[in-house]
């Protein structure tokens, strides 16, 4: 997959994180209980990286089924040239 540039607009350090806030917890999310800015952003990273450690154990699960599927059917293979 090819990447496509555009020209990127500069933004403010504040803009960024909004930015990265929306892509990886989606534009609605808001954190419920009243929380300085401080702690609001702390409560936004530890968000995003659980959110992205899920998304890449998800992944990774996905990976180790499909080696131990395919480790089955070459067991069942390897029984089958056997039994021949």
């Amino acid at each position: 997959m090819e990447r496509e540039f555009t020209k990127l607009e500069p933004k403010t350090t504040q803009e960024a994180f909004d930015e990265l806030t929306n892509y990886f917890l989606g534009a609605n999310y808001y954190i419920e209980d009243p929380v300085g800015a401080k702690q609001g952003n702390a409560i936004i990273v530890d968000d995003i990286i659980y959110s992205v450690k899920a998304k890449l154990e998800k992944i990774k699960n996905i990976a180790i089924m499909k080696s131990f599927v395919f480790m089955i059917i070459g067991i069942i293979i390897g029984v089958i040239i056997e039994a021949i």
